[in-house]
């Protein structure tokens, strides 16, 4: 199935990780990024808040994402203080 890509698509897999909370972190793969947000594979995405912190190392970067979507192991997120993403809904 193909999405619409918004943004300029960063498309393979990098190494991430996603904070559950202010002590549990745990593994991700960054399938695609764009600059309006991504899509993680986790192992069991059932215990990631809607609201979380992925890591990114190949970047040194860490941006606040909130769900959009989710499956029992793939999360499609928005990053964060991105401008007004209203019309792109």
């Amino acid at each position: 199935m193909m999405g619409k890509s918004l943004g300029s698509a960063i498309y393979g897999y990098e190494i991430g990780s996603v904070s559950l909370d202010e002590h549990t972190v745990v593994p991700c793969l960054i399938c695609e990024r764009t600059d309006l947000g991504a899509r993680l594979t986790l192992l069991d995405a059932s215990p990631v808040p809607t609201s979380f912190l992925l890591g990114m190392p190949e970047d040194g970067d860490t941006r606040l994402c909130t769900v959009i979507w989710r499956t029992p192991e793939v999360i499609g997120a928005w990053f964060d203080g991105v401008p007004d993403r209203a019309c792109l809904s």
